[in-house]
């Protein structure tokens, strides 16, 4: 829809360059663009924030994570690359790191396209 502001809970663009239009696009337009993770808000991750920062933890020498998602109603197979799971999944695992630095501007990694093959 054109001339609308977007908050969306997933990422509209996965290559730097379509990163790029995107900037492109809310300067010309001087409308927003939004991204609102919404794992953010999940129960689970407001309860670790919160022990977080009570200390509760003490230092962090490694960490682990898992993304489970149904997909059985999308009516696509679902990926199963390395390369998939991790443009769409880590954006997300850094805005989690990003809320426990307050708010802190992280560099998200880019892995380019698909590995050929």
């Amino acid at each position: 829809m054109p001339g609308k502001h977007v908050f969306s809970a997933v990422s509209a663009a996965i290559t730097v360059e379509e990163m790029g239009e995107l900037v492109e696009t809310v300067t010309a337009t001087h409308l927003t663009y939004m991204l609102a993770e919404t794992s953010y808000y999940h129960p689970a991750a407001i309860h670790c924030r919160r022990r977080f920062a009570r200390g509760d933890f003490g230092d962090f020498v490694y960490a682990g994570g898992e993304y489970l998602h149904d997909m059985s109603h999308s009516g696509s197979p679902p990926t199963v690359g390395v390369w998939d799971a991790a443009r769409y999944c880590v954006p997300g695992m850094v805005g989690h790191e990003s809320a426990l630095r307050g708010g802190a501007a992280l560099p998200v990694p880019d892995f380019g396209g698909p590995p050929a093959g």
